[in-house]
Parts: C-alpha cells; sequence; structure tokens
C-alpha cells in the first residue's frame, strides 16, 4: 500500500509509488500475444498506462463492435469502483484519515 495525503492527484501518487513499472515487471511473463500487458481498470482521472487504463471513452472506440464492448466493460466494472469509493470514505471517517 502506498500512503499520501489527500491533497496529492492520483497520477502523481500512481508515478511516485512506481507502481507501473512494478507492474510491467512482473506481468511481463503473461503478456499477451498482440504484446500488451494484463492492467488494472482504474477511476477516469488515470493517465492510460501499460498496465493501467482508465475507463474505457466510447468515442474512442474504433468501430460499432468496440464501442458495444467498451460500454458492457464500463457497465461492469463500476459497481465496484464505487465500492471501492464508498469503503475508502468508511475508512477515512473511521480512522480519521
Amino acid at each position: 500500500a502506498y500512503v499520501a495525503s489527500i491533497r496529492h492527484n492520483c497520477n502523481g501518487i500512481q508515478n511516485m509509488s512506481g507502481l507501473n513499472n512494478y507492474l510491467c515487471r512482473i506481468l511481463a511473463p503473461f503478456r499477451f500475444g498482440d504484446g500488451n500487458l494484463p492492467y488494472l481498470y482504474s477511476d477516469v482521472i488515470f493517465t492510460k498506462l501499460p498496465t493501467i487504463t482508465p475507463r474505457f471513452s466510447l468515442e474512442s472506440a474504433r468501430n460499432a463492435l468496440e464501442q458495444i464492448y467498451f460500454k458492457e466493460v464500463n457497465r461492469a466494472m463500476s459497481p465496484l469502483r464505487v465500492i471501492k469509493e464508498h469503503i475508502f470514505g468508511h475508512h477515512a471517517n473511521l480512522f480519521q484519515l
């Protein structure tokens, strides 16, 4: 876990933590045939990196099928992001973080 002040920018914290570089190293043996690595699905505020991707933008879809895929992934993953935020809020209040 990497802890920083709530005033810090999410991308800044991610950069300081070295998470992407660490994930690139440990996930290298699991690279897909097209060269991509498995990645973490994150909030829209994050920059797209080899192992961290923000919520999919429907405007970036190359075709109708990809747009459907993006929409379905976003729909499936959104509740998990909301739960994470609620748990963080609960811990912040409970432990006065």
